[in-house]
């Protein structure tokens, strides 16, 4: 790992309203641990979000890496350069939801495959597209999916986890978990 200094790089971002150019300085390692405030910004949907001088938000994705150490987590987005850390569960994501919600995973101290299996199930039973993991209370683990709030018993999610293997350390795209 290149330690722990915050990497800066400088994106254009056109107004899709007006059309100004807006100037925005974007982190390209984030480490939840020393800014605790650019995680709270990529929760609330603030990470990959510009509003530009005629108040239109501009939405957009760039390569970087979200390390966390305390939870054991590196999150990829897009194709940010990889890090090796045999500690860490290691996930390639390609949108600001998929990133959100791996955060929230482990920050629930869940096994993400695990969690991602109980999504197809969701998804394969109604039929919806957009569904993701909010949170965990110790009976629930709950989900959104268009508006509405569902839970799954977090018993349900234990025995599922119980016959995984132990988790790799390599780089895994979350679309193939």
């Amino acid at each position: 790992m290149h330690g722990d200094t915050m990497k800066q790089v400088l994106l254009q971002l056109k107004c899709p309203h007006c059309f100004h150019v807006n100037l925005k300085v974007a982190e390209t390692i984030v480490n939840p641990n020393i800014e605790s405030d650019l995680k709270r910004q990529i929760l609330n949907d603030e990470f990959f979000t510009l509003r530009c001088r005629c108040n239109t938000p501009i939405h957009f994705l760039y390569p970087c890496v979200y390390v966390d150490k305390k939870q054991h987590l590196i999150l990829f987005m897009k194709e940010a350069e990889v890090l090796h850390d045999d500690r860490c569960i290691q996930r390639l994501v390609h949108d600001a939801e998929q990133f959100k919600e791996m955060i929230r995973i482990a920050d629930a101290h869940l096994d993400d495959r695990a969690v991602i299996q109980i999504k197809r199930r969701l998804l394969s039973k109604n039929g919806k597209q957009l569904l993701y993991f909010l949170d965990c209370d110790g009976e629930y683990l709950w989900f959104t999916c268009e508006g509405q709030i569902s839970g799954v018993a977090k018993a349900d999610y234990d025995k599922l986890a119980a016959k995984l293997a132990p988790p790799t350390h390599e780089v895994i795209d979350v679309d193939l978990l």
